[in-house]
């Protein structure tokens, strides 16, 4: 699979987190993911971007993460401390966010997630080939040109 299939591939996923979240908060996508600092946007944004980095960290980068959200990478990371941070004194917080967890996971289905993970480590094999290949051709490169100069000066 090609990496604009991954990319897609994720990019649902996302929305999918997104629009489970959205929906659970009883709120348009359109204004959880606007500008507003309101608290009751924020809290809502930050969840959705704190489990699309539970669930697919290895796959999507916190940039990836924050550019569906219309954040930046930094946001992201903000978002998932302050989660992480909330949790720990709300109990209200932590029944949504497991409510969530477990609606998410009945939406996607942990096949699904399972493929997306498979194909994260296909292409991350396919990079590491690539480098290897790259590494040969250049140490044959040099041991050509070393033969070359030393044959070349006798």
């Amino acid at each position: 699979m090609t990496s604009s299939v991954h990319s897609k591939e994720l990019s649902q996923q996302i929305s999918v987190i997104q629009n489970t979240v959205a929906k659970y908060f009883e709120l348009e996508l359109r204004s959880m993911l606007s500008k507003s600092r309101r608290r009751i946007l924020c809290v809502p944004r930050q969840i959705s971007m704190y489990l699309c980095h539970k669930y697919l960290s290895p796959i999507a980068s916190s940039a990836e993460i924050g550019r569906k959200h219309h954040r930046d990478h930094a946001t992201v990371l903000h978002a998932i401390k302050t989660i992480d941070i909330l949790m720990v004194n709300d109990p209200a917080l932590v029944k949504n966010v497991e409510e969530l967890d477990f609606e998410i996971k009945s939406i996607l289905g942990t096949d699904s997630l399972r493929n997306l993970k498979s194909l994260d480590k296909q292409i991350h094999g396919l990079l590491r080939y690539r480098r290897f290949l790259k590494t040969t051709i250049q140490e044959q490169n040099n041991n050509l040109t070393q033969s070359i100069l030393k044959y070349g000066k006798s």
